[in-house]
């Protein structure tokens, strides 16, 4: 849903590049120990996790959206990490 929703979005995909940020996409199927740890530090057990990583992460923390969001909850959250 967000996927179709929020990063096929036109706004949202031109912050991304105006940001330098790249979308990661995680297959959890298969046991990702990294990823795992991330969602831990996210205290999210379930899928999806919508993480923002700020350029100096991990001085300043990743950026925790809901399950599901709008576009423009991801822009508000784009704007956190300037």
């Amino acid at each position: 849903m967000n996927e179709k929703r929020v990063f096929s979005d036109q706004q949202v995909l031109d912050r991304l590049r105006e940001l330098g940020v790249c979308l990661i996409a995680v297959d959890m199927t298969t046991v990702n120990e990294e990823m795992t740890k991330d969602l831990s530090r996210a205290d999210r057990k379930i899928i999806p996790v919508n993480l923002i990583y700020p350029a100096d992460y991990p001085a300043r923390p990743a950026i925790l959206l809901e399950e599901l969001i709008s576009p423009q909850d991801a822009l508000d959250a784009l704007s956190r990490v300037e």
